[in-house]
């Protein structure tokens, strides 16, 4: 079975608090899809920061931010496959093809 590696930022609550029967859960839909794969026998980790690399035949990169920190996508281009790296600057001047500009004085669009 795979060894899943879940990327997050140091400071992201990827993981919730534990509810009354002591189960975690999470506002992002990720957590019930790598629920799913543990229950089909997969590992998977939540690496929170980048203090302590884990090995893992896959990566998904789940930071919570606009623009993903340059560190963050490094470490995650050092997995064989890696999720969401292609989404690492998902800013709207990166993104869209409908950018509005400044009009020029006297010109009417």
């Amino acid at each position: 079975m795979a060894r899943i590696a879940v990327i997050t930022h140091e400071h992201d609550r990827f993981l919730g608090r534990r509810d009354i029967l002591l189960r975690r859960s999470s506002p992002y839909m990720l957590f019930d899809i790598l629920a799913e794969l543990k229950r089909r026998g997969h590992s998977v980790r939540v690496q929170q920061g980048l203090s302590k690399p884990v090995s893992a035949d896959m990566a998904v990169l789940h930071v919570d931010a606009t623009v993903t920190p340059t560190d963050y996508v490094d470490y995650a281009r050092s997995f064989a496959f890696c999720l969401n790296i292609g989404a690492a600057d998902i800013s709207k001047r990166r993104i869209s093809g409908a950018l509005s500009t400044k009009p020029t004085a006297g010109k009417v669009r």
